[in-house]
């Protein structure tokens, strides 16, 4: 998602540096047929109850009421983030704070993405959803042999 992984990194490197090297900061991913997860992981103090409460609140009102809270200097960065990434998603998105059982923080985002087929139309490949006559098809909508090839699959984040 556009800025929010390079924001997360930099809020890991804030807080990781506070205390001594080595310093570790790790970003993985996993994606399902409908649906991807980032873990962004650092070995930094963590997140306090406190904050993770501040934060946990601070969203479900986002939620429920559609109302941006009041934001103040200091710990605002990772909620500015989450209100970024769901308004990029526009839907029911991942984003959950905690801390790794071997210390340090732990950020999930993730979401959801469509599946966007690109089909032969008239001997040229086209993006989309083949029309549900399939008349641009030789087969009547069932991609033949050789129309095989040029079903190819590509997502977008939604």
């Amino acid at each position: 998602p556009k800025l929010c992984v390079q924001l997360l990194c930099e809020n890991a490197v804030k807080y990781v540096t506070e205390k001594r090297p080595p310093w570790h900061i790790t970003v993985s991913g996993t994606s399902g047929p409908d649906s991807y997860e980032l873990i962004i992981l650092d070995n930094g103090p963590g997140f306090s109850a406190d904050v993770i409460e501040a934060l946990n609140n601070a969203i479900r009102q986002i939620d429920e009421t559609g109302l941006l809270p009041t934001l103040s200097i200091g710990g605002m960065g990772l909620l500015n983030i989450y209100m970024r990434y769901k308004l990029f998603c526009r839907q029911e998105i991942i984003f959950s704070v905690s801390n790794d059982p071997e210390g340090g923080a732990c950020v999930r985002i993730g979401g959801k993405y469509e599946q966007t087929i690109l089909y032969t139309e008239n001997g040229k490949i086209a993006r989309g959803r083949p029309p549900r006559n399939g008349k641009n098809l030789q087969s009547g909508g069932v991609p033949s042999e050789t129309e095989k090839d040029y079903w190819l699959s590509e997502y977008k984040i939604i």
